[in-house]
């Protein structure tokens, strides 16, 4: 059966009167009639007998007839999930994003997206930087939000802002006493830190090698969120993007990291194939949660 003669079959069966089925279906009753007759012919099956006057399912209809209403609500399920699907209220949505923004910008812009569409699914993933890109690029992600450039064939790459880094010491370091922390600040202090292989490490090489002081690492670094555990630990200092200071966490001082170094806000989607639309509604999301996060307040002025 079409979808069509499902209509008119269940109308029909429903109603048990041409006449009710016809008005309901808006046709005219001959019209009706003509279709229930081929239907007949082409399942090759009565489905309607007349008896004193009135139209009677023949048992094979009785028989087709609750497969009929079950195929008719899962049309019916399917276009109002069509429907809500254009306009974005339904769907899954993966996102995945570098542990910092992990834990600021992207709660916020996930709250605000789950308020306004309800009925969407969020898959929600902390990566490295390195495989986030790849993610997009393989289809396992929608969205991507990183601290570092992407280059990579496949993706493309939105700046969105920048962030500045930061140190967190325990507040009972010698070093929570300065207003700035420099890296010559830093030279005999157990350093947390990122490798000289990540886009985080090469940019605080190269601040380090400007003063003339060794970057020596204690604890070296995969994603950001391990640091905070370890200084609160007594493990050492470390030098983090500005999001985790304000990610929540308790008992450390955060004091600003001079030379300034910027890291970009990014946001990466895949450039092989379209970005859905709950993708491109949640960038918008992201990138109000970035604006309302803002800047992170800058070293005073001075040496």
């Amino acid at each position: 059966m079409t979808s069509r003669e499902l209509e008119i079959f269940h109308a029909v069966m429903s109603s048990r009167s041409l006449t009710e089925a016809a008005a309901s279906l808006h046709i005219s009753q001959p019209a009706l009639s003509k279709a229930v007759k081929r239907l007949e012919d082409r399942l090759r099956l009565p489905l309607f007998r007349r008896v004193n006057g009135r139209l009677r399912p023949t048992p094979e209809a009785d028989c087709l007839y609750p497969e009929a209403a079950r195929l008719l609500r899962e049309i019916g399920s399917l276009s109002r999930t069509a429907m809500e699907m254009r306009g974005g209220e339904v769907g899954l949505l993966r996102v995945a994003a570098s542990a910092s923004l992990g834990l600021s910008v992207v709660p916020a812009a996930i709250a605000a997206f789950a308020a306004a569409f309800p009925k969407v699914k969020v898959v929600s993933h902390f990566l490295p930087a390195s495989s986030i890109a790849q993610s997009v690029m393989d289809n396992h992600i929608d969205i991507g939000m990183t601290l570092s450039p992407v280059d990579l064939p496949g993706t493309a790459s939105q700046s969105l802002a920048s962030v500045r880094m930061v140190c967190a010491v325990r507040p009972d370091d010698p070093l929570a006493a300065k207003a700035v922390i420099r890296p010559r600040d830093l030279a005999g202090a157990r350093l947390i830190s990122f490798g000289s292989d990540s886009f985080f490490g090469r940019l605080l090489d190269e601040c380090f090698d400007g003063e003339g002081v060794e970057r020596r690492i204690a604890v070296e670094l995969v994603t950001a969120v391990q640091a905070v555990p370890l200084v609160l630990r007594g493990a050492g200092v470390a030098v983090l993007d500005s999001y985790m200071q304000r990610a929540g966490f308790s008992g450390i001082a955060w004091r600003p990291f001079v030379p300034e170094i910027l890291l970009p806000v990014n946001l990466i989607t895949a450039t092989m194939r379209p970005t859905s639309r709950l993708a491109n509604r949640f960038a918008g999301y992201v990138t109000e949660a970035v604006r309302e996060w803002g800047p992170a307040p800058g070293p005073p002025a001075g040496p």
